[in-house]
């Protein structure tokens, strides 16, 4: 059934095919197109009804072809009897098994793909190497001028603007921001050129120190520029500039929780070893915060100073053992308390404050007295385990952990000591005197738990409080240095000749999403 169907359908696009021909010139042009339709016909017929007709029709498509070429032309009647013939000759195959075909299918488009691939990656590879090849400063290409090592030691000077600060997320332990970062280092090589010339000049083929940011774990933004700087003494400066908008991770200690404050860090490294290169502060331009742009203010408090530290970096994945500069540029945020105070602090200071109420019950009826106990302890232990749910799983206690195990400890020894007011009932004591032992027990709970409550807030206060005490002296510090050091840029300002102002460049632009 089914090769009959394909030769119905083949048939009449070969009397169709033979019909145009016939309105038009007759030539072997027409004979051609007939059999491209033939061939389109092949796979629609072999894919729907499982029919193998390739070996067939191809020997007909040769066959055919050496037909038109003898006599010219090509007619329905001599494509049946090639068919015909075929068909006597070779059975139609019918492949009965949907998913032998869906493999093969499959396996084919495999090796498509891998094919496609690789002659692209070597195609990219070409254009690559022909970019990097044109026209290179003193026949080095643009990446061997870009990677090449330099004699003597270069000092790379930083500057980290922070423009806005994002959410920080404790449990998380990250934090979003948006950052300008300004690397800036001498290049001989532009000294003594006109400004025209620097112009005309493309600072990406120059070295680079090819810093990255360390802690950085996603990036939605990153836009990159290089510019030129040329003093008054002729010497050229090459600034890259890069504003950088991700996701940075951050080890958040959490040991004063609540009243914690936490370093929010932008770590930026080198790829070059320390030996040929040296990461240090701008000396003339300082790194910064724009405290009004930032976003969670409802739950912290950003101050505005800025720590900056070097420190050395090793490479793990590296297979030499090699040291890499690196500068950190730190900001301070401190956590407001409130919330955690009015909804955590003062409510188990309700719960456990409700279990000297237990003292208003007979002590005759003990199982009265534990039942109410019990209840607080197991609503405390459960109020625990919801405050656990914004923290991170930390080994250490914070300040806030510290306050509700002690309120934990202190309902337990007002359950232990309900457990043994039965043990009066064994020595058969008036009533009378267990009720004077019951009140001065109370009162020693009491004034026991006032106590524990006044020096827990005196720990609070000069502990946890000592480190956000500091941030706002630095903070004043920091206030006050910027408010010197414009005043002095004020007066150098003025004695300073027009033409020994610095001259800046703009060259060259490269986006990057």
């Amino acid at each position: 059934m089914a090769s009959g169907l394909a030769r119905s359908g083949i048939l009449a696009t070969a009397a169709t095919a033979q019909q145009s021909s016939g309105n038009g010139s007759g030539s072997k042009g027409g004979g051609v197109r007939f059999l491209d339709r033939v061939r389109a016909l092949q796979y629609p017929y072999n894919n729907e009804f499982g029919v193998d007709i390739d070996e067939d029709v191809h020997d007909t498509y040769d066959r055919a072809d050496d037909d038109e070429t003898n006599s010219g032309d090509l007619s329905v009647e001599n494509f049946y009897d090639a068919s015909a013939e075929d068909a006597k000759n070779n059975e139609v195959r019918l492949d009965l098994d949907p998913t032998e075909r869906l493999i093969e299918a499959i396996e084919s488009l495999r090796d498509t793909i891998s094919d496609n691939t690789t002659l692209h990656q070597k195609q990219r590879g070409r254009r690559k190497v022909a970019r990097n090849t044109k026209g290179g400063p003193g026949g080095l290409t643009k990446a061997d001028e870009r990677l090449k090592i330099r004699k003597d030691k270069v000092i790379v000077e930083l500057r980290v603007v922070f423009l806005k600060v994002g959410e920080i997320d404790t449990l998380k332990e990250q934090y979003s921001a948006d950052a300008f970062i300004q690397a800036k280092w001498r290049e001989p090589a532009l000294d003594g050129k006109s400004q025209d010339e620097i112009k005309h000049i493309e600072l990406e083929r120059y070295w680079n120190p090819l810093l990255y940011i360390d802690n950085i774990i996603n990036e939605t933004k990153d836009h990159t520029w290089l510019a030129a700087t040329v003093n008054s003494r002729g010497e050229a400066y090459v600034m890259e500039r890069r504003r950088i908008r991700g996701i940075f991770l951050e080890n958040l200690e959490l040991n004063d929780f609540p009243l914690d404050v936490q370093d929010l860090t932008i770590t930026i490294s080198t790829e070059r070893p320390d030996t040929e290169i040296d990461i240090i502060p701008d000396e003339y331009e300082m790194s910064g915060i724009n405290v009004q742009t930032f976003v969670d203010q409802q739950e912290w408090k950003l101050h505005e100073h800025i720590e900056v530290n070097r420190k050395v970096m090793t490479q793990d994945y590296s297979t030499q053992s090699r040291s890499h500069p690196a500068l950190s540029v730190t900001c301070r945020a401190a956590r407001r308390p409130g919330f955690f105070f009015w909804n955590v602090f003062l409510i188990m200071f309700f719960i456990t404050a409700l279990s000297f109420a237990t003292f208003a019950v007979e002590p005759d009826k003990v199982h009265n007295r534990l039942q109410l106990s019990f209840t607080l302890l197991l609503t405390s232990v459960a109020f625990k385990f919801v405050i656990n749910q914004s923290l991170p799983k930390i080994s250490y206690l914070t300040y806030m952990d510290k306050y509700v195990l002690l309120s934990l400890v202190i309902l337990c020894i007002v359950c232990i000591w309900h457990s043994l007011v039965t043990l009066f009932k064994d020595y058969d004591y008036e009533p009378k005197f267990i009720k004077h032992i019951e009140r001065d027990v109370f009162i020693s709970f009491s004034v026991l738990y006032v106590l524990v409550h006044i020096l827990f807030i005196l720990w609070l206060y000069f502990d946890a409080c000592k480190r956000r005490r500091d941030m706002k002296r630095k903070d004043a510090e920091y206030l006050e240095f910027l408010a010197k050091r414009k005043e002095w840029q004020e007066k150098m300002q003025a004695h300073k000749p027009p033409s020994r102002r610095t001259s800046t460049i703009l060259l060259h632009s490269v986006h990057a999403m």
